[in-house]
């Protein structure tokens, strides 16, 4: 199967990331002049994929217009830019990079401790 991926926020992406997807099907970088959320919303009902980060949120409306989105990535250690109550109700797979930080957030905690 040939998936269509979108991807927000191109220049955050490095190309091997690029790559990835591009790997799955087709890949389009989204421009970013002008009305980004505007931009979004004309052509994600197109897309199978969506590759996202922080800066850009993913609310209902724009996923209600996501008529064959499967797959949300978002490059962030959180979620609160996605509508996970939405995404849940209608299937779509939520990837991102939960506990990625954990390890070197305790260890700057410790130090701030230390330093006390």
């Amino acid at each position: 199967m040939i998936m269509k991926t979108l991807v927000i926020s191109p220049g955050f992406f490095n190309e091997e990331s690029i790559k990835v997807f591009s790997e799955m099907g087709t890949v389009v970088k989204i421009k970013t002049d002008g009305n980004l959320r505007d931009n979004v919303l004309k052509v994600i009902s197109e897309f199978d994929i969506v590759a996202v980060k922080v800066d850009f949120v993913l609310d209902r409306k724009i996923l209600e217009e996501a008529k064959n989105l499967k797959v949300i990535a978002s490059a962030t250690t959180g979620t609160d830019h996605i509508d996970m109550k939405y995404v849940k109700e209608r299937g779509i797979k939520v990837i991102f990079l939960e506990g990625a930080n954990t390890e070197a957030t305790a260890e700057y905690v410790f130090a701030l401790l230390l330093s006390l």
